[in-house]
């Protein structure tokens, strides 16, 4: 894909506003629906579902689905208005916020390829459609729009205490393709505590994420253990996690050690296999690891083409491994963790930035044919620290090329005016995704963070229209922190279509007493003859709800973990 020929084609649908809007104003454009024909008699029940809680007479109550009240119902917050859902997703959760009163719902789901409406009712706030109705609506209405409407009222005795409330609407559509694998993201409760790496496979039918670092690096109050966990990236074949971590012990009874500022390190640990839950026996060994541990700084990056016996490659920023005061040595470099040796040369080596004026460079990103390496060029004082960046800007450099070894700018990602970090490549290196706030900022965690993709050769910032929260929900970006996008790992093709996935935080859900309070979303990119279409979001289902889940990737993991594990 040239940068020349991407054009922005956005597929937002529109939302019957009930509150202040946060979605930017936008047009239905729905592409021609490409899945096959529905059966209009098979689809949705004539009759409607009772889901568990409901009073058999909810039907009654609730009358005719013009009656009651225009407004003053509840806010539809997932699926997001224009959301496009994989195909192999589970079954449909539907999120409420609604007023307090409110005790039982009625929730539509419309498609003109159905000869009936799916209606639910429902005490839940999150309750999903059911499995058998999902299915049908994955082999029947794919690529066809799909109307969620809600209403809500409140229930006094066999009676309601007043006319049902309507709410808002949104539109979403069944993608013809999956996503395949499973989301691994970091999970702390909200005051930043008790960090855990967890796992939501995609098809898991909403099962509880998760804890994937084995019970061996938790335990013991004698030798050291893992307390808390920050960047991290999953290796190209998943069985091994690249993270950085934090360990000291805990002797018995001795609360002061509970809270230490032991220094962060980078490790290279293996991921739990299906038949013991412990790490799993054909995670190879890597000798050079130690090597990383020692010196590496920052996150480490993979390519599946540098991932094999012998070539197995690290990218990693030399720093802060040796001393976290010492950020002078902030440098890109290459491990190679098959290495016996610790010698420079062998078991590592700074990567050349010729043309980068920057004092140091982070965040790296590694292509997947192995033949690029992005980072944030960082242009303030190396002996700042990395969670008071203020000035970066996406660069790119060939890895171990000695005929081009020039650091270039990210043309549309390096912008005086802005900040731009956590760079990602697409599966198929044709798009990079990366994080934008305005400069000068932190990059940790900064409230106006948004989420832009641009061709990987470079080109105008398309900013994702999953950015917006639903109008309905008060909250507004800039605003709501969002950040951290990482594809799935493989970009499928379809009827001349391309479609990604992308998963990333966002603050938009909020929390009473905590700000902020990030939580996992998903949302589509479908590119065809060079138009690139955006999608609004869906929530991840089974994560923690009251945790800050942070830090996503997507990872082909589902073959290597049970779906039924679950952490409760």
């Amino acid at each position: 894909m040239h940068a020349s020929r991407l054009r922005v084609a956005l597929t937002l649908a529109a939302l019957a506003p009930v509150a202040a809007g946060c979605a930017e104003g936008s047009t239905l454009d729905p592409a021609s629906p490409g899945g096959p024909p529905a059966d209009p008699a098979g689809v949705f029940p004539a009759a409607p579902v009772l889901l568990p809680g409901a009073p058999g007479s909810a039907p009654d109550l609730f009358g005719p689905p013009d009656s009651g009240l225009p407004d003053g119902g509840p806010c539809l917050l997932s699926p997001e208005p224009g959301a496009l859902v994989p195909l192999d997703w589970a079954p449909l959760e539907i999120e409420l916020v609604a007023p307090a009163s409110q005790d039982l719902f009625e929730i539509r789901l419309h498609a003109e390829a159905a000869a009936n409406e799916l209606v639910l009712y429902t005490p839940s706030r999150r309750p999903r459609v059911p499995r058998d109705v999902w299915t049908r609506m994955t082999a029947m209405l794919r690529d066809h729009p799909v109307v969620v409407s809600v209403r809500g009222a409140t229930l006094d005795g066999e009676h309601l205490a007043g006319p049902p409330a309507r709410g808002s609407t949104a539109t979403f559509t069944i993608a013809p393709v999956e996503a395949g694998g499973r989301i691994l993201f970091t999970s702390s409760d909200p005051d930043r505590q008790n960090a855990a790496i967890h796992g939501v496979a995609v098809a898991s039918g909403g099962n509880p994420s998760v804890d994937l670092i084995p019970g061996s690096e938790r335990g013991g109050t004698t030798s050291p253990a893992i307390r808390c966990i920050g960047c991290h990236e999953v290796t190209p074949d998943g069985r091994g996690i690249g993270a950085m971590v934090v360990r000291y012990a805990i002797p018995p009874g001795d609360a002061s050690f509970a809270a230490r500022d032991e220094p962060w390190r980078n490790e290279i640990l293996a991921l739990p296999s299906t038949s013991s839950g412990e790490p799993g026996g054909s995670f190879p060994s890597l000798p050079g690891a130690s090597i990383v541990t020692r010196l590496a700084g920052d996150f480490l990056a993979f390519s599946p083409a540098h991932w094999a016996g012998g070539d197995r490659v690290a990218i990693g920023v030399i720093g802060a491994g040796v001393d976290r005061n010492d950020r002078a040595l902030r440098q890109l470099a290459w491990f190679n963790l098959d290495a016996v040796s610790r010698s420079p040369g062998i078991a590592y080596e700074p990567l050349a930035r010729t043309g980068d004026p920057a004092p140091a460079a982070v965040m790296p990103a590694f292509s997947h044919d192995g033949a690029r390496v992005v980072y944030a060029s960082w242009r303030d004082d190396p002996e700042s620290d990395v969670e008071e960046v203020v000035h970066t800007d996406l660069y790119s450099i060939p890895y171990r090329d000695p005929r081009s070894p020039r650091a270039m700018p990210v043309p549309g990602a390096a912008e005086p005016a802005f900040n731009e970090y956590y760079p990602a490549f697409s599966p198929d290196d044709e798009l990079i995704a990366f994080t934008r706030t305005a400069s000068p900022r932190s990059t940790h965690s900064p409230p106006d963070a948004e989420i832009y993709v641009i061709p990987a050769g470079g080109g105008a910032p398309v900013r994702l229209s999953a950015n917006d929260p639903p109008a309905c929900s008060g909250c507004l970006s800039p605003g709501v922190r969002n950040s951290w996008a990482r594809f799935a790992k493989e970009a499928r093709r379809h009827q001349g279509k391309t479609y990604y996935w992308i998963v990333f935080s966002s603050g938009r859900r909020g929390h009473p007493n905590h700000d902020p309070f990030q939580q996992i979303y998903v949302t589509g990119l479908v590119v065809r003859d060079g138009v690139l279409s955006l999608h609004g979001a869906l929530r991840l289902p089974g994560q923690p709800d009251e945790a800050r889940n942070i830090m996503p990737s997507w990872d082909q993991l589902a073959e290597l973990l049970p779906e039924d594990v679950e952490l409760r």
